[in-house]
């Protein structure tokens, strides 16, 4: 008679396989290794620690995500309306809660605008959320400046990212001892980044992609 044995990795301990899955694609773990045995299926249902990245994935991934894995279980979200994705992020909003992600810690937004920023808004002074990262879209018809001033204000913020008009920067509202230890800028002017240090007590480390100098052009009459 012959006898079926086990992998050595269906028998791993629940807590090494779930620090496994913090290595893996979020698609790979729902979409392939779920489907592998019933012990793989409940493991993965007591699973807490999704980072996901919907920018690759269709919209037809983007539904089954929503109805697979509970958002209070994802501590990552990156969405983007870039050409490959457009709509992306309503999309998220239209199928997610997002006062259920009540563990997230890390949110990347790329081409997004001022209204759908106002959405995650509402939410995130209510998280831990930790690390921000903020892409603008190229037009948007609000002035963004007071929104973002308020997600910098979230006490928990350590790492923020921004890509977009660097006008946006000058208009900021930092809070007093500001947190954030960790930021990087797309670009700005010599004036902008003097500003950002003065008010970042705490700053580890900056990364501007690309700066220049304000030169005011005087004419006489």
């Amino acid at each position: 008679m012959t006898v079926l044995r086990k992998s050595s990795f269906e028998t791993l301990p629940v807590e090494i396989v779930h620090r496994i899955f913090d290595y893996l694609p979020t698609e790979t773990i729902v979409s392939s290794i779920r489907y592998v045995c019933k012990r793989f299926y409940s493991i993965i249902s007591g699973y807490n620690n999704y980072e996901v990245d919907f920018r690759y994935m269709s919209r037809s991934d983007l539904c089954s995500m929503a109805r697979i894995i509970d958002p209070k279980n994802i501590i990552s979200v990156t969405l983007s309306d870039e050409i490959q994705t457009p709509g992306q992020i309503r999309l998220f909003l239209t199928h997610f809660q997002i006062d259920q992600f009540i563990r997230l810690r890390s949110l990347t937004l790329v081409k997004v605008n001022c209204k759908d920023i106002d959405q995650f808004q509402k939410h995130i002074i209510k998280c831990q959320l930790t690390t921000l990262s903020i892409t603008l879209c190229d037009y948007y018809k609000n002035d963004p400046t007071a929104l973002i001033s308020s997600l910098i204000s979230h006490s928990n913020l350590r790492k923020f990212e921004y890509i977009g008009n660097y006008k946006i920067l000058r208009g900021i509202q930092w809070p007093i001892q500001c947190r954030l230890i960790h930021v990087i800028i797309g670009h700005c002017s010599f004036n902008i980044l003097y500003s950002i240090i003065f008010h970042l007590p705490y700053l580890q480390t900056l990364v501007v992609k690309d700066i220049f100098s304000s030169v005011s052009v005087v004419t006489a009459d």
